[in-house]
């Protein structure tokens, strides 16, 4: 996951490589690259402390890779 400056504001991205037989994450999202948020250009801020949280879960590395696979349904992948 990161967020990046574009033309108009701040993306920020989760970009998904797990191996084919990797049993973390949900089983119906494929690897890829997934626009999960977009931000003006005032709101760099907020983009980056957004990214941060959600790339952040106390209960471990599996619980982020879900919790990232949750978001892909709103997402838009690339």
């Amino acid at each position: 996951m990161y967020c990046c400056e574009e033309v108009n504001g701040y993306a920020v991205w989760y970009v998904r490589k797990l191996k084919r037989n990797d049993g973390r994450g949900l089983p119906t999202v494929e690897n890829g690259d997934y626009l999960l948020r977009y931000f003006s250009r005032t709101r760099r801020d907020e983009a980056i402390e957004w990214a941060v949280l959600v790339a952040n879960n106390p209960a471990g590395v599996d619980a982020t890779i879900v919790g990232l696979d949750e978001l892909v349904p709103g997402a838009q992948k690339v």
